[in-house]
């Protein structure tokens, strides 16, 4: 009754058995009560994996994976009760059991980058296209500022 994903070529992004058997239990099953599940829920991750991996717009997924409206719904679903986050801090507390460290972290490095700004926002240059010319368009010293615009000097 489920769609299977055995029926269709294997991408590059789609999960392994092995990674199937620890993904599984912190992806939600279907709600009781509702209607009959029609695809695998593995389906489901390897096509969000398929577009978080390749870059392509969700209405691009290939038509042998699901649907890319149910995959984009399941996507922002899972997004929304935070279900990426646990996948991510069960995923990291593994790693760090494996390598021997304690489960969570002690201590956290943060980086920072300083940024020019200004209270105003956008850039305060005009642009003259005929002179080719960036920067303010102030009158410069000595030249009347209609006569500027002239080209010709305030005193003949």
């Amino acid at each position: 009754m489920c769609r299977c994903g055995r029926e269709r070529r294997v991408y590059p992004s789609d999960v392994t058995d092995k990674e199937w058997a620890i993904l599984e239990p912190l992806i939600p099953t279907a709600k009781p009560g509702g209607r009959p599940q029609e695809i695998e829920r593995r389906e489901i991750v390897n096509g969000i994996l398929y577009v978080l991996r390749s870059g392509c717009p969700w209405r691009l997924l290939p038509h042998d994976l699901p649907n890319w409206s149910t995959v984009y719904l399941y996507f922002r679903e899972w997004k929304r009760a935070g279900i990426w986050e646990q996948v991510n801090a069960a995923l990291r507390r593994d790693v760090r059991v494996y390598l021997g460290r304690n489960p969570e972290p002690s201590a956290a490095i943060l980086d920072s980058q300083s940024v020019k700004s200004s209270a105003v926002r956008g850039d305060e240059r005009g642009y003259d296209a005929a002179k080719k010319n960036s920067g303010q368009k102030t009158a410069s010293a000595g030249r009347h500022p209609r006569a500027a615009a002239l080209g010709q000097s305030a005193s003949g």
